[in-house]
C-alpha cells in the first residue's frame, strides 16, 4: 500500500497579514487536496494563491509539481464541485473591487473657497476593506494619500485640503482594497483651478524668471493659466512696460491685444530692478492637468507653456526642430532647450511642414506615444559666449537620414533682438550664411562646413563644442581660423578666444574627416586665402566702354569700391556691401551713377575695407 504526505503551502508576501477568509481558503485548498487524494489523484504538491480564481464554471483546474494539469469534469468517477462547494469557493475568490466616482470634476472649475469633497462607491463580493483619495499636484511626483470614511458599506468619501488647492493645480483618484487585499484604481478627476489675484507667481520655484526679468533686456515671456481678464490694456502692464507679439517669419511686431495660453511674448521694461508679475491684479484658472496640443505653421513659431511647473514636451522631430530658449541670466541669445519647458518661459520652434503640433505632458506617465527617435550618424554642438551675449543653437553633422543639399534638417537662423552674438553656416558652402544648423548624409565621412562668427559689438569670445552620437574611429576634425591662418587641431578639446571687430565678420572653416583628407584641405584652404588686401590694375587699361577690376580680401568686411575723377568726386559706386574673403571682381561700365556716359580722361578706383585703402589709375578713352 503507498503512502502520500500532503502538503498544502500558501504563498504569501512577506507584509501581508493573514486575514480570516485567507485562512479559510487555505482551509479548504487542504480540504481539496485530501478530496482528490481520494478520488485516486496523485498530487505531491499544490499552491494557491489569494489572488487567483481556481473556479472555472462547475471544473476544478490544478497542477501538479512538475506541471501535470488535472482537468476532471462530469464523468461517472470525475470530481464535480456543485452546489454549496462551489458558492463556499465564490467566496473566497474574487475580482478587484469596483470604483465608481460619483464627484466627477474634470472640466470644471474648482476654488479654495468652496470644499472640493469627492465620494466613490466600490463594490467587491468579499468587502471593500479600505479606499484612499491620491491626490497629485503639478510638478510633484508623488501623490498625497488621504484616507476616505465610510459613508457605509460601499461608498467613501473624502475632502481635499485647502491647503493643497493651489495654482499647481491637481488630479485625482480612488485607489480601493478589498479583504484578498486585490487593488482597483479609478480613472483620474482633471479639474480646473481657479486663482486669485496676485496668487499666480513669477516668484516661485518653478519659474525660469524666478528673480524676476532683469531691465532693458528682451525677454520671452509666456502666461501660466488662463487669465479672466486677458486684455493687456486693462491692466497694469501699460505702467512702464513693453509687451509685443512678433512674427519671426516676417520680422513684423505687432502690440497683441490679450494673453493667450500656449503663446509667448517679447517683454521689456525700463525700471532699474528686476520686474515680476507676482503682484499682478488679474485673477484666473490653471489648465486642467493633461496633455495640451500647441499648434504650429511652417517655419518658427514662438509658444509658451500653460502650466505652472515645469512639463514634458513630445513630438515629432521628423518634422519639427529642438525648441530654443532666448536668454541666460543676464546673457542675451539662443540656446537649444532640454525636452522640458518651465513657466513664463518662452520658446521657439521650427516645424519644417504645416499642421504640426507639439504636446506638452503634465506627467511623465502619459508619455504614451512619442515621435522622437534616434539617429544614426554625430553631431556638433556650438557653443559661443561673449561678456554679454551668447549663441547655443548652431550645430552641424550627419545623418543617416539627411541629404547633402537643404533638407528638413538644415533650420534656419533665429533672428536676433537689437545688439547680439551668432554663429551662423552656409549650408554645405553655398555662401549664404542663413542657418543654425547643417546636416548631411552619413554617406561620405569627408566635409567642410563653413562658420561666420557675426556681433554687433567689438568684444572677445569663447568658441567651444561638444561631440556627440556614433563617431568614426578615423574621423579627425580642424578648424581654421581664416584671419589668423591658425589651424586649430585639438579645437575639440580646447575651444578657442576669437578677437571680434565691431561690426564685422569672423570666417571659420571646419574639415571633418580622415586623416589624409583633413590634412590635404587645410592646406589648400590656406592656400587660397589671400595674403593681404589688393586692388589690381584694371583691365583693358586704357579701356571703352567697359573696365574690369579684381581685388583680393583676406578677411570677410565690409567692402567700397568706387570712381573718382581727377577733382577727387565720387562717379561711381560699385560695391558697397559685406563681402566674404578671396578673389573678386567688379565690372564699371563708364557710367555715373545717374547711368550717365561720362566724358573721356583719367579716373581712379578706390578699394576700401577694414581701414585699409587702396588706389588705381584708369584712363578711359572716347
Amino acid at each position: 500500500m503507498q503512502m502520500y504526505l500532503l502538503v498544502g503551502v500558501m504563498v504569501l508576501p512577506k507584509t501581508v497579514k493573514i486575514t480570516q477568509n485567507m485562512f479559510k481558503a487555505f482551509l479548504v485548498a487542504i480540504a481539496l487536496e485530501g478530496f482528490l487524494f481520494a478520488q485516486g489523484f496523485e498530487i505531491k504538491s499544490f499552491q494557491v494563491s489569494g489572488s487567483s480564481n481556481i473556479l472555472n464554471s462547475d471544473s476544478l483546474i490544478l497542477k501538479g509539481a512538475v506541471g501535470t494539469t488535472f482537468n476532471q469534469k462530469s464523468s461517472s468517477d470525475s470530481l464535480t464541485l456543485t452546489g454549496g462547494f462551489s458558492k463556499g469557493l465564490q467566496g473566497v475568490y474574487s475580482e478587484p473591487p469596483l470604483i465608481s466616482i460619483e464627484t466627477d470634476t474634470s472640466n470644471d472649475v474648482i476654488s479654495k473657497e468652496d470644499p472640493v469633497v469627492y465620494t466613490a462607491i466600490a463594490t467587491d463580493v468579499n468587502g471593500v476593506l479600505n479606499s484612499t483619495l491620491m491626490i497629485q499636484l503639478g510638478g510633484s511626483e508623488i501623490p498625497i494619500e488621504i484616507p476616505m470614511t465610510v459613508i457605509n458599506d460601499s461608498v467613501f468619501a473624502a475632502e481635499v485640503p485647502e491647503s493643497l488647492l493651489t495654482v499647481r493645480n491637481f488630479r485625482a483618484w480612488v485607489v480601493s482594497e478589498d479583504s484578498l487585499l486585490n487593488e482597483s484604481i479609478s480613472p483620474y478627476q482633471k479639474p480646473e483651478m481657479q486663482f486669485a489675484k496676485s496668487e499666480l507667481s513669477m516668484n516661485n520655484r518653478f519659474s525660469h524668471y524666478k528673480d524676476g526679468i532683469i531691465p532693458k533686456k528682451w525677454r520671452l515671456v509666456s502666461w501660466p493659466g488662463v487669465l479672466d481678464d486677458a486684455k493687456l490694456k486693462n491692466s497694469d502692464l501699460d505702467n512702464g512696460y513693453v509687451f509685443y507679439d512678433w512674427d519671426i517669419q516676417t520680422n513684423k511686431w505687432s502690440e497683441p491685444d490679450t494673453i493667450m495660453p500656449g503663446k509667448a511674448y517679447w517683454f521689456k521694461h525700463r525700471y532699474n530692478k528686476n520686474a515680476s508679475f507676482s503682484n499682478h491684479n488679474t485673477t484666473g484658472r490653471a489648465i486642467a492637468l493633461e496633455d495640451f496640443d500647441i499648434n504650429l505653421v511652417q517655419g518658427w513659431n514662438i509658444i509658451g507653456s500653460p502650466f505652472s511647473f515645469p512639463v514634458g514636451i513630445d513630438y515629432d522631430d521628423q518634422n519639427i526642430s529642438d525648441v530654443y530658449l532666448f536668454g541666460d541670466g543676464s546673457k542675451d541669445g539662443w540656446i537649444k532647450s532640454s525636452d522640458q519647458m518651465s513657466p513664463w518661459a518662452g520658446y521657439a520652434v521650427h516645424a519644417m511642414l504645416d499642421n504640426q503640433k507639439i504636446t506638452l505632458k503634465p506627467f511623465d506617465d502619459e508619455n504614451t506615444s512619442s515621435g522622437r527617435y534616434l539617429v544614426d550618424g554625430w553631431t556638433i554642438k556650438f557653443k559661443l559666449d561673449s561678456d554679454q551675449y551668447l549663441d547655443h543653437s548652431a550645430e552641424i553633422g550627419r545623418r543617416s537620414d539627411a541629404q547633402d543639399g537643404i533638407d528638413k534638417y538644415d533650420i534656419p537662423f533665429l533672428p536676433p533682438m537689437d545688439n547680439f552674438l551668432a554663429l551662423r553656416l552656409d549650408n554645405n558652402q553655398d555662401d549664404n550664411y542663413s542657418y543654425s544648423s547643417d546636416f548631411r548624409s552619413d554617406n561620405d565621412l569627408n566635409g567642410i562646413w563653413n562658420l561666420k562668427v557675426l556681433s554687433t559689438e567689438q568684444s572677445k569670445m569663447q568658441l567651444s563644442s561638444i561631440l556627440e552620437g556614433s563617431i568614426p574611429s578615423n574621423m579627425h576634425v580642424s578648424l581654421i581660423d581664416i584671419q589668423t591662418r591658425i589651424i586649430h587641431n585639438q579645437y575639440m578639446s580646447k575651444g578657442i578666444l576669437i578677437e571680434q571687430l565691431n561690426g564685422s565678420s569672423y570666417d571659420l572653416k571646419l574639415v571633418v574627416g580622415d586623416f589624409n583628407y583633413v590634412t590635404e584641405m587645410t592646406e589648400k584652404t590656406l592656400a587660397d586665402i589671400p595674403s593681404e588686401f589688393s586692388l589690381g590694375q584694371n583691365y583693358p587699361n586704357p579701356f571703352n566702354p567697359v573696365t574690369n577690376m579684381k581685388f583680393e580680401l583676406p578677411i570677410s568686411g565690409r567692402v567700397l569700391l568706387k570712381v573718382h575723377n581727377l577733382m577727387g568726386q565720387e562717379i561711381k559706386t560699385l560695391v558697397d556691401e559685406n563681402l566674404s574673403y578671396g578673389y573678386h571682381t567688379a565690372r564699371w561700365d563708364g557710367t555715373d551713377n545717374d547711368g550717365r556716359r561720362v566724358a573721356s580722361g583719367v579716373y581712379f578706383s578706390e578699394l576700401q575695407s577694414s581701414g585699409i585703402r587702396k588706389v588705381r589709375k584708369m584712363v578711359l578713352l572716347k
